[in-house]
């Protein structure tokens, strides 16, 4: 299961309050491949399908396809501060960190 820290919740609650979206289903999808690996990223969701998986986290309702449930499995989404701004980041243990900074 992807394990969500407080301090991507944080983040999260924070980035939803800001743009309006509080309650707001946030969809986890591959968006690519690098030399890490899959590159995930976030975004707003408005069309959950039947088979989406859904996982509930401090009132945070994350929705994903089967593979990414599967892929994302012990994987843990963060948040981290740089000189630049703020950012929520994926890692594996086995392939390094895939990041996005900010939903899309």
């Amino acid at each position: 299961m992807l394990e969500v820290t407080e301090a991507a919740l944080k983040g999260i609650h924070q980035m939803m309050e800001e743009d309006q979206k509080v309650g707001a289903f946030l969809r986890v999808y591959a968006a690519g491949m690098s030399c890490s690996g899959i590159q995930y990223a976030i975004a707003y969701e408005d069309n959950v399908k039947d088979d989406d998986e859904k996982m509930v986290v401090d009132g945070v309702t994350f929705v994903m396809d089967d593979l990414t449930i599967k892929d994302l499995d012990k994987a843990t989404l963060d948040f981290m501060e740089t000189p630049e701004g703020g950012g929520l980041y994926f890692s594996k243990p086995s392939s390094g960190c895939s990041s996005c900074s900010s939903c899309q």
